[in-house]
């Protein structure tokens, strides 16, 4: 059973099975949840989005960017004006370049738990489909966060803070 579970996450992975493998073992081998993952700290974003971790994506985004509002908020209530930014992004980093690693694991385990009971056909088109990577993806996210940033900037943000 090990051998096949081993199989299908190689063949889920697809691209760079040789840098995957081995952390991901360690991972299963020592019940370990921290591997560095220098792709993963460095653009979490674009990592999560090229990897597939399409919810990981929309939270760490979700995250990184309702923390820094309300806590931006909070501070400016109280007249301090600071940018926390930088600091929950770093923050956010390092969680994603010390678990990004895990959280992959964990959504590979789970697509390997569904390719274990189909079809063979059917299995294909669900690697096919589910595996791998997607520059689609990091395409699609960045234009999400431009029209984001787009409707912030003209319909939320109040006039007055525009001109200061």
């Amino acid at each position: 059973m090990e051998n096949y579970n081993s199989d299908y996450r190689s063949r889920l992975i697809k691209k760079n099975v040789e840098y995957y493998a081995p952390r991901l073992s360690d991972l299963d081998s020592n019940s370990k949840k921290t591997s560095w993952n220098w792709f993963a700290f460095l653009v979490p974003f674009v990592w999560f989005a090229y990897r597939k971790l399409y919810l990981e994506c929309a939270a760490y985004y979700l995250i990184t960017n309702g923390l820094n509002a309300v806590i931006t908020d909070i501070l400016s209530r109280h007249g301090m004006i600071v940018n926390v930014g930088w600091t929950i992004d770093i923050l956010a980093m390092f969680f994603s370049g010390l678990y990004g690693n895990w959280l992959y694991k964990c959504k590979l385990d789970r697509q390997v738990e569904k390719c274990i009971d189909m079809p063979p056909e059917k299995r294909e088109q669900y690697i096919n489909r589910h595996g791998g990577t997607s520059v689609l993806a990091i395409i699609i996210s960045f234009c999400i966060t431009i029209m984001i940033a787009f409707l912030l900037y003209y319909y939320v943000l109040p006039k007055d803070a525009l001109t200061q």
